[in-house]
């Protein structure tokens, strides 16, 4: 039932329906800040949660959310192969609720994300809308996905979530982009931000340059991002060693974000040449970026990177990749790197209310759901 995860977003009921496009040049001015890769790390400890499954609940996942409510701490799991939401204890390891979607939710279901924030705020994004549900199943705001560009749906979870600022309300776009046309990818936004006020929804926030003029295949478009102290949107792409920070407004930045062990560049392919398999071993064949996270805590970025498989790997079906946490201080300056057990999906990266970080280990068994602490290691 699972598989391995090192390969690879009021008050009544609301409907938006208007929807506008914002234009994102997305130049971003470049901020040079020299690395230090061997002074921390991210390591696994000892301590682990373990949350027993019962008979109504399967091991594969979408994503991990904890919150904090009335004293107590908790863990929303979106089951999905049933497509429920189960909210554990975090201490006691108890199930204290299951939030069957496909009851509550009109349309059908189909590649659905969540973000819990609490008992009353749980997001869910599907494919026409962006619902805002309670723990009962009450649909207290939904949000129409806009037409133009087709396939825009919100994608939301613990490495991309729902954020609110000043009235608005942002959730990462699912990248259902064409991959084969510069023209569609040109045109792709990656944001959407509704005002809660208006109810005008506009899709921001352009790709980078160095995507637009060239085809690379879509897993190389693939996005993370994170929000800070500031306010500001910092974004990770698979193919890109940089991150970029921006306000939507006028504040776009970017950095070196790149790990110690990157040895390829990203791969061109001709339209005239392009096919799924060779998209799909460009990718495999090269060093790619995936998740970024914020610890509010600490004031750092975790940046997860993996490593390039060998043709002969591929051959062979040895795909276990080799993965690495890229640190960065709120500044963005790298500050360490080190490899990370790849049993341990670092997708999955989640922050308690106290600070502590856990992501997801042992993924293979299907009776339980393991998490693990991360801690931050002093590597000199």
């Amino acid at each position: 039932m699972t598989k391995s995860y090192a390969i690879l977003f009021l008050f009544g009921f609301v409907c938006i329906c208007g929807c506008s496009e914002h234009e994102d040049t997305n130049n971003s001015e470049y901020v040079s800040i020299q690395p230090q890769y061997d002074k921390i790390s991210l390591q696994p400890t000892s301590d682990t949660i373990h949350l027993a499954l019962d008979d109504k609940s399967f091991s594969t996942i979408r994503s991990v959310n904890s919150f904090q409510q009335d004293s107590v701490v908790y863990l929303a799991i979106h089951d999905k192969r049933l497509e429920n939401i189960n909210i554990y204890e975090a201490l006691t390891g108890k199930k204290v609720k299951r939030i069957k979607l496909k009851r509550y939710l009109d349309d059908q279901i189909y590649k659905p994300s969540s973000f819990t924030k609490n008992f009353d705020s749980i997001y869910v994004s599907n494919y026409q809308s962006l619902t805002l549900l309670d723990s009962s199943g009450k649909v207290k705001a939904k949000y129409d996905f806009v037409d133009d560009p087709p396939l825009s749906w919100s994608l939301i979870g613990n490495d991309n979530p729902v954020y609110s600022k000043d009235n608005k309300l942002y959730t990462a776009v699912r990248n259902n982009v064409n991959e084969k046309s510069l023209k569609k990818i040109q045109k792709w936004k990656l944001f959407y931000e509704y005002d809660l006020s208006t109810g005008k929804a506009e899709l921001r926030y352009n790709f980078p340059d160095k995507f637009r003029h060239s085809i690379h295949g879509y897993r190389f478009l693939n996005s993370s991002y994170c929000y800070n102290d500031s306010g500001r949107f910092v974004i990770s792409f698979a193919g890109d060693s940089l991150v970029y920070e921006t306000d939507f407004k006028g504040y776009h930045k970017s950095y070196y974000a790149k790990s110690v062990s990157q040895t390829t560049v990203l791969p061109e392919i001709k339209a005239d040449e392009f096919s799924d398999e060779k998209a799909f071993e460009n990718f495999l064949f090269t060093d790619a970026y995936s998740s970024i996270f914020y610890d509010n805590s600490k004031k750092y970025y975790l940046r997860i990177f993996r490593q390039k498989i060998t043709k002969a790997e591929y051959q062979s079906k040895q795909w276990s990749v080799k993965q690495s946490v890229i640190i960065m201080d709120q500044n963005h300056a790298i500050i360490g790197e080190g490899a990370v057990d790849p049993n341990i999906w670092l997708e999955s990266i989640f922050f308690m209310p106290d600070g502590n970080i856990y992501a997801r280990v042992n993924s293979k068994d299907e009776y339980a759901l393991h998490f693990v602490r991360l801690e931050y290691v002093s590597i000199n």
